[in-house]
């Protein structure tokens, strides 16, 4: 669990860095951002991260477990155990 709770931060942390260097984040900068930086900072913080949101919901529709094959899968593991 700590493995992919680590990588997950890592690739995400990643995805972020290159974001905000196609959208021209100025790092460290005493001057005002530009207005893509702007437009991006807001984009990181409402849009993007509402994508993988709505397609995990959206990959839920095709989940095929559901209380019947629940109820035969707990049923295979009695019967393997014991």
């Amino acid at each position: 669990m700590m493995v992919g709770l680590k990588g997950g931060l890592s690739i995400g942390s990643s995805l972020l860095t290159l974001l905000l260097g196609v959208f021209n984040y100025l790092p460290n900068s005493t001057e005002t951002q530009t207005e893509s930086a702007i437009q991006g900072t807001r984009l990181l913080v409402s849009v993007i991260p509402s994508i993988p949101f709505l397609l995990g919901a959206l990959l839920l529709f095709f989940y095929k477990i559901n209380k019947q094959m629940e109820v035969t899968i707990e049923a295979d593991l009695k019967q393997r155990r014991g």
